[in-house]
């Protein structure tokens, strides 16, 4: 599902407006990226949790010429599955 199906479903599903319902949606992404930018831990209770990890520097392999690399430290965001939703996916 993109954001706009997401969008597009919850105005079907609602009296709200799209351009209403798209504007919150856009403003509830913006604030959770703004907190996992500022290292903060964002849980939706029953959803899950979103928090900003350090992935260490290590040597990689490149797939296509099988030399050996040097791959930087960086950032990603890992998501950690609620309880809810995990018992309602299995």
């Amino acid at each position: 599902m993109t954001k706009r199906q997401l969008i597009k479903t919850i105005h079907e599903n609602t009296e709200l407006r799209y351009v209403d319902v798209e504007e919150v949606v856009n403003k509830v992404f913006e604030t959770i990226t703004d907190a996992i930018c500022e290292d903060e831990k964002v849980t939706i209770n029953g959803f899950g949790t979103f928090e900003k990890v350090e992935q260490s520097a290590y040597i990689g392999v490149n797939p296509h010429t099988g030399e050996k690399m040097q791959v930087n430290a960086f950032n990603k965001i890992r998501f950690t599955t609620g309880k809810s939703l995990k018992n309602k996916i299995n």
